[in-house]
C-alpha cells in the first residue's frame, strides 16, 4: 500500500489514509479463495458478462469467472491482472478478510490525481505526451460497428498486467483505465460508483460510444443489488481497497 496524504477536494476533506498501489490481482483474490473457501457470485450464478470484440455489445458468457474471465473456452486469467468478474458483494468479503475496506468515491478521486490539481488525468492534461500511452484504455482507431484492434496504440487488446504503465505521484498505478474500480459510494438507488475507467474506454474520435471515464473524478454507476444486472460483474471492473491510518492518542495521567 501507499500513505495517501489528508487534503481537501470539492469542499470535503479527507484525513490521510493508505491504499493499495494496484489494483487487486487475480494472484491476491486467488489467495482469499484458498484461504476461505470463498465462490464468487459469478460462479454461482454460472456466467459473466463480457463485451464482445466482434460485436461490441454486452453480452453473457457461460462459465465466465474471475479465474476464467472470457468463459472456459478462452484462456484463464493471468496472475498479475487485475482481478475482474467480481461483484460488489465479492469485493467486499475480499477486503473484509484483509482487514481493509473499500475506497469512497472522493478518496478514489483524491488519489487518483495523484498530487495534482485541475488537470484532466493522473499524469497531467497532455493525453498523450510525446505520444506515449500513460494508461490501459482504447487507443485505436475510429470505431464504426466494431473494433479494429489491429492499430492499437498499446499492446494490451484488453486487460494489462497490473503496474504495466506509469505511476501517479502517489506511486498508485492504473489509477485510469484497465479495469473500472468498485468504490463504496452510493450511486443512485441500487447502484454504487465506479471509477477510473477500463480497457473499453476511449475518446469520442476513437470511438463512437466514447467513454472518458479514464479522466480525472468521472464515475458511473454499478448495480448491486443482483448479479445479473447489467454490469455488476463483467470482465472490465475490478477493485482495489484502502485502509483508514490510526492516529494513537496519548493520555496523561
Amino acid at each position: 500500500m501507499a500513505r495517501i496524504p489528508g487534503g481537501t477536494l470539492h469542499g470535503k476533506t479527507i484525513p490521510a489514509f493508505y491504499m493499495d498501489k494496484t489494483h487487486v490481482t487475480v494472484a491476491q483474490f486467488r489467495a482469499f479463495v484458498k484461504a476461505t473457501g470463498y465462490v464468487t457470485e459469478a460462479e454461482r450464478a454460472g456466467a459473466g458478462e463480457i463485451r464482445s470484440l466482434a460485436t461490441w455489445e454486452h453480452i453473457e458468457v457461460r462459465g465466465a469467472s474471475w479465474r476464467f474471465p472470457e468463459g472456459r473456452k478462452k484462456p484463464a486469467a493471468r496472475p498479475t491482472d487485475p482481478v475482474v468478474q467480481v461483484s460488489f458483494a465479492d469485493a467486499q468479503a475480499y477486503a473484509s478478510w484483509r482487514g481493509t475496506r473499500l475506497p469512497t468515491a472522493i478518496e478514489f478521486e483524491w488519489a487518483q490525481r495523484g498530487g495534482l490539481k485541475d488537470r484532466l488525468y493522473a499524469w497531467g492534461d497532455d493525453e498523450l505526451p510525446e505520444g506515449k500511452p500513460m494508461a490501459n484504455y482504447w487507443h485505436g482507431p475510429l470505431i464504426v460497428g466494431k473494433p479494429r484492434p489491429e492499430n492499437l496504440v498499446d499492446p494490451y487488446l484488453k486487460l494489462a498486467p497490473v503496474g504495466s504503465f506509469p505511476p501517479n505521484g502517489y506511486g498508485l498505478f492504473d489509477m485510469s483505465g484497465n479495469a473500472w474500480e468498485m468504490t463504496s459510494t452510493k450511486m443512485g438507488a441500487g447502484n454504487v460508483a465506479v471509477m477510473g475507467g477500463s480497457w473499453r474506454c476511449a475518446t469520442s474520435d476513437k470511438f463512437v460510444e466514447c467513454c472518458l471515464g479514464f479522466m480525472n473524478g468521472i464515475k458511473q454507476p454499478l448495480p448491486i443489488s443482483t448479479r445479473n444486472e447489467f454490469g455488476a460483474t463483467g470482465d472490465n471492473v475490478g477493485f482495489r481497497c484502502v485502509q483508514d491510518i490510526v492516529v494513537a492518542k496519548v493520555i496523561s495521567r
